[in-house]
């Protein structure tokens, strides 16, 4: 992503690094990958929700003496925050790895270097 304080804040070169760095992106399809990983992850999600949303097992570890629903609906909102968050890493990672693939493409090392430097801006 980038933001209009990149122009005031850079370089000419450091503006082409950042430009090539996402243009890189691009051409090495990270975009699609990051569009089906995020289908994949939002899949992931819902099939953990089934799976807890009609569990009578779930039902009466909560108290409840057949299947609710109600009860499901809780288990599922107490557990989402830790599986998001460890699904979320695994994103993180996966998505710091493309990015720093597409740093050790830049045509002169001092750019990268640069672009690191800076890389608060570019968020």
């Amino acid at each position: 992503m980038l933001y209009d304080t990149l122009i005031q804040k850079h370089s000419t070169e450091e503006l082409v690094a950042v430009l090539a760095h996402e243009v890189g992106h691009f051409k090495k399809k990270h975009i699609i990958t990051g569009y089906v990983l995020s289908i994949v992850q939002t899949g992931l999600t819902l099939f953990i929700m089934s799976l807890i949303l009609f569990s009578p097992a779930m039902s009466r570890a909560l108290g409840g003496e057949s299947m609710a629903i109600h009860l499901n609906l809780i288990a599922f909102a107490i557990l989402y925050t830790p599986i998001s968050h460890f699904i979320g890493i695994f994103m993180n990672m996966l998505s710091r790895k493309m990015s720093m693939k597409q740093m050790l493409l830049l045509p002169i090392p001092t750019m990268a270097k640069s672009c690191k430097k800076h890389s608060s801006d570019f968020r």
